[in-house]
């Protein structure tokens, strides 16, 4: 789920990316299976990585519990392996790690000053990678993720599918926990953030979720709202009513907040309902009622004209060229005779097409205001363009949202 949206912002900044997972599925993809000491160790010496993201992970909680030998070879000794081989070569070292490493005991949310308390296999496993990772790595990042959503139709896995099934299959009823609490992580979106982050060099642990809190029942009650079916009941229940299947221990609160990244001036991480809404609409718009297309401007790097209906085949791909970084200058006067005012400044692209793009901008944008941009395409060929400001937002997470429109 997560390397389908690390993979594309990567790709588009380094001119050489190695993506690899023991289950070879995509085309850009290259067998590896962490656990296999020698195999890593060629890894490391054919490409010497500058950077290494370690998203590879046991996360199912219940196989944990059932086979603790397992999670321990991936989430805790295969870390160890990279966090030397990191250390041995020079490269930045990036660990995938998680909100269940706390008891859940606490009142409030968990920053980066809480100390780890695992309550499952899991999370013990993961708490040993973290430790692995900042003892043997002096270069390396610690990033926290909470409750994972994104990844798309073929990706996805986790608990916001299962509700959409649910809804697809035609369920009248459907049952969610309401007595646990965390914090939901978009992959797209912690994508975006942990570029920013590894530019800025400042090595240590950060949490990386949406912003807010809520329940499962929470989340599933603005699925239902998203996809407009107040026609479905929604059923709070307590952990219990899921036990057999979900036996693995959890903590009663998983909420994180960004403490690091707001000190850094970079959390650009969305509430999570803004986020569930994006990938809803992005990804399962047939499952809305009427099939909407999304409610931004902009579709996502749709390659075709407006007058190409949106369907599912074109929406499973869009991602594949999702551009990360935009820069642009401010212009004045005409686009032909117009003098830059102000000096390179970046922003973010979250929705983009042939007619305009929308972009996250850390400067306040003023509508009607001319900007130079260079896009940066999955073969870094940047590529210039000029657009107008139609519209801006001040989101909650303190950026600037601005949708602009290409002049022919």
């Amino acid at each position: 789920m997560l390397g389908n949206a690390v993979y594309p912002y990567f790709r588009t900044w380094y001119n050489q990316v190695l993506a690899t997972d023991k289950d070879v599925n995509e085309e850009w993809l290259e067998k590896l299976d962490v656990r296999d000491e020698a195999a890593l160790q060629q890894v490391f010496t054919n490409f010497r990585p500058d950077v290494v993201l370690h998203l590879a992970a046991e996360t199912d909680l219940e196989f944990c519990e059932t086979h603790p030998d397992i999670s321990t070879a991936v989430n805790d000794v295969a870390t160890e392996r990279i966090a030397r081989l990191c250390a041995k070569h020079g490269s930045t070292m990036v660990y995938i790690s998680t909100a269940g490493v706390f008891d859940g005991n606490k009142s409030g949310f968990y920053t980066e000053d809480d100390h780890p308390c695992p309550l499952m296999v899991y999370g013990d496993t993961k708490c040993a990678g973290e430790q692995h990772t900042k003892r043997l790595c002096p270069r390396s990042f610690v990033v926290r993720a909470g409750w994972m959503m994104g990844g798309g139709r073929r990706k996805e896995k986790k608990f916001i599918y299962k509700i959409l099934q649910q809804i697809k299959d035609g369920s009248k009823e459907i049952f969610a926990v309401s007595d646990k609490w965390g914090t939901p992580t978009y992959t797209y979106d912690f994508a975006m953030n942990l570029f920013l982050l590894l530019a800025t060099g400042r090595y240590g642990t950060y949490h990386m979720v949406c912003e807010g809190m809520g329940t499962r029942f929470d989340v599933a009650r603005e699925i239902l709202h998203v996809c407009e079916r107040s026609d479905i009941n929604l059923t709070p229940v307590n952990s219990d009513f899921f036990a057999k299947e979900y036996f693995a221990p959890r903590p009663f609160s998983e909420m994180m907040t960004n403490k690091n990244l707001f000190e850094l001036g970079i959390n650009c991480m969305r509430p999570w309902q803004d986020a569930l809404r994006d990938y809803i609409e992005n990804h399962f718009a047939d499952y809305i009622r009427g099939g909407k297309a999304p409610s931004s401007p902009f579709r996502r790097h749709d390659h075709h004209t407006s007058s190409v209906p949106y369907d599912n085949e074109r929406r499973q791909g869009q991602r594949n060229s999702y551009t990360a970084t935009v820069e642009y200058n401010s212009v004045c006067g005409t686009r032909t005779s117009g003098t830059k005012r102000q000096a390179c400044s970046k922003a973010i692209a979250i929705n983009f097409s042939n007619s305009g793009v929308c972009l996250y901008m850390f400067e306040p944008p003023s509508k009607g205001t001319c900007l130079e941009l260079t896009l940066h395409n999955n073969v870094g060929t940047p590529e210039t363009k000029n657009a107008t400001i139609l519209w801006t937002q001040k989101e909650q997470n303190g950026l600037y949202k601005a949708g602009l429109m290409f002049q022919q």
